[in-house]
């Protein structure tokens, strides 16, 4: 190669790399007060909250969890593969955001009528009284289509490069939630209140997302669904559907035992000790604002495999990392939940590598799904269930170690079929020369979907 082609080459690949690491920089820095504040909002509610109360605002974010995990049930997956083709254009762009808007609607409301009286029977039978379980029962409602909406409207600006002005919406998101719980501070907080505070600054979100997705793509609002989108993101919800329901619950699985087998104690330590895993939260905002759409969008093989094994090393060594300061330095992680929970000292490493193995396997879900790389994640249900039937009698399921040693080992099939997808899909895209996006509609095979984490309140 002659000189000056080296030259050059070097100099556009450290003008990348320092393009690229002040994007990365800016948005990290934002991000970090952002899960600052949510993360003090959370050590708020935990302090605050008595046990009980604690208790059933656990209970009705991990439906509201389940419900938004749901009501996706792999419209993002078809969403962000097919975005990845569309996304310059601003009609397409507009089309396809209608269509999964629709779908996702629908999904959400024939859900609510499963996932309302199940909330109900968990709160009652764990003591809540009438009152307290109807409004926790409305406000998991309106939260579940709200945070869909904000999930489903941030495609836009993370394609077209409008993450910055995303963030500031985070960012006013988190202040107002700061801001209603201040204003509460004459009362005495309790589960409902806790909840309508992020309920409402949910609100503002979306009209502000709206806003911004409209100045983006002009009046999206009134492009007509697109037939070919509408079967292309269905086609990936079916090839999808039966790990969706199966994810749905897996993904909370400590949780979902706590909360069966447990009493309000038990409930309340799991998740204040779940609350620790707000530290993965920045890491995964980076991957989904910024590394996922550019994987989505990368076509050459080799620039393909490289982000890949980069996004999935950067995220193993965190998760390495952040466990060895658990096991080093746990009560220094409980002294931020407060006195109630100093006692935890023994549990903590455990709740931190659940959160590490899960965090890795929504990860390197991610990545796959970006591309659309599903097909055979199925072989997760069955190599699941088999580990989870040959551990469930060995681990008592009502205690918070017992609870959390079944999720660790619930979560191991569900990282060896993702390592296995991403290879299998790296492997394709380096044979057939380009990788691009394989339509979501393509494979016959059973639906499929990785373990993930799904959102819950701050």
């Amino acid at each position: 190669m002659p000189a000056t082609t080296l030259s050059a080459t070097r100099l556009a690949f450290g003008t990348a790399w320092r393009s690229w690491g002040m994007v990365l920089g800016q948005f990290v820095a934002v991000q970090l007060v952002v899960q600052a504040l949510n993360f003090a909002i959370g050590l708020w509610i935990i302090r605050t909250l008595p046990e009980r109360e604690y208790a059933y605002y656990v209970l009705a974010t991990t439906v509201l969890g389940t419900l938004g995990f749901l009501a996706d049930s792999g419209i993002s997956a078809g969403l962000s593969a097919s975005a990845g083709q569309v996304w310059t254009d601003s009609r397409r762009f507009a089309r396809l955001i209608t269509t999964a808007r629709r779908l996702r609607r629908g999904f959400t409301v024939t859900l609510a009528l499963v996932g309302m009286p199940c909330l109900g029977w968990l709160l009652v039978n764990k003591g809540a009284p009438w009152p307290t379980t109807a409004l926790l029962m409305g406000l998991v409602l309106a939260g579940a289509i709200l945070y869909l909406e904000i999930d489903l409207l941030g495609v836009v600006p993370r394609f077209r490069g409008e993450v910055a002005r995303l963030q500031r919406i985070d960012l006013l998101g988190a202040l107002g939630r700061v801001g209603g719980l201040a204003l509460l501070l004459p009362w005495r907080l309790n589960a409902p209140l806790a909840l309508a505070v992020s309920t409402i600054a949910a609100l503002a979100q979306v009209g502000l997302t709206r806003r911004l997705v409209t100045s983006v793509l002009g009046p999206w609002t009134a492009a007509a669904p697109d037939p070919d989108d509408r079967r292309r993101i269905l086609g990936t919800v079916r090839r999808m559907a039966a790990l969706a329901v199966f994810n749905c619950f897996q993904g909370q699985i400590v949780l979902w035992l706590i909360g069966l087998f447990g009493n309000t104690t038990s409930i309340a330590e799991v998740g204040a000790l779940g609350r620790l895993a707000v530290l993965f939260t920045i890491a995964g905002s980076v991957q989904n604002s910024l590394l996922f759409p550019r994987f989505a969008r990368c076509q050459d093989p080799a620039g393909l495999r490289w982000r890949y094994l980069g996004i999935a090393g950067a995220a193993a060594a965190l998760g390495v990392a952040l466990l060895l300061a658990a096991c080093a330095f746990p009560q220094l992680f409980l002294r931020l939940l407060g006195p109630k929970y100093l006692h935890l000292g023994s549990a903590l490493p455990l709740m931190v590598g659940s959160a590490v193995l899960g965090f890795l396997c929504a990860t390197l879900w991610g990545l796959n799904s970006s591309r659309a790389w599903v097909t055979g994640a199925w072989w997760n249900i069955p190599l699941t269930l088999a580990v989870q039937a040959a551990c469930a009698p060995r681990v008592d399921l009502g205690s918070v170690h017992g609870v959390l040693v079944f999720g660790i080992i619930s979560n191991v099939p569900a990282f060896f079929v993702n390592v296995w997808l991403g290879w299998r899909g790296l492997a394709r895209s380096a044979g057939a020369g380009s990788p691009g996006v394989p339509p979501p509609a393509a494979s016959p095979v059973l639906p499929a979907e990785a373990l993930g984490l799904p959102r819950t309140l701050e």
